[in-house]
């Protein structure tokens, strides 16, 4: 029992060195060189992994994480209804600057497929009335909130259509 275990702690030593003597080799200038025989075949690689690794998307590890980015699902790609968007009008649980809102009634969220050009499949269709009084404003939930620093300068841009039937009728945004 003893020996074995002399002989496992030698394994556990010559790995490391052998390591460091090629890391130190590396460093020196001279050259190292691996083979790989690719006519004899490899380990068995397990009928259940698929397709390799497997990355899963847990609490935004990639787009508010890897991909760091503020808003959440600005493509609308993700999800119909649309995810990470919300409206909101006054008496509502969320808390939006009245100076980002705008008058409607009426007003419908739904993730279409009318394209803004080749590369960008979905967009937003905000519908909103004009006959009502009521409030509402699009917010964005980021990533559990959106963090923004005091004298730190945001820049955010979108695109925007407005309907043919409210150039008629003299309303609209310009």
């Amino acid at each position: 029992m003893r020996k074995e275990r002399v002989k496992t702690m030698q394994h556990y030593i010559s790995i490391p060195l052998t390591l460091l003597f090629l890391e130190i080799g590396g460093v020196t200038g001279n050259a190292q060189t691996i083979t790989i025989d690719v006519s004899k075949p490899g380990h068995v690689i397990s009928p259940i992994l698929y397709n390799g690794m497997l990355f899963e998307e847990i609490s935004h590890g990639i787009d508010g994480g890897f991909y760091a980015q503020l808003i959440r699902n600005g493509s609308f790609e993700d999800n119909n209804p649309v995810e990470g968007w919300s409206l909101v009008s006054p008496g509502s649980s969320k808390l939006v600057n009245k100076g980002y809102l705008s008058r409607a009634m009426n007003t419908q969220m739904t993730s279409e497929t009318e394209q803004l050009n080749s590369n960008q499949h979905h967009c937003l269709r905000w519908d909103i009335g004009w006959n009502g009084d009521p409030e509402t404003g699009l917010v964005n939930s980021g990533y559990w909130g959106i963090r923004l620093d005091n004298n730190t300068t945001y820049k955010a841009s979108f695109f925007a259509r407005k309907d043919p039937v409210f150039e008629k009728m003299g309303k609209g945004f310009n």
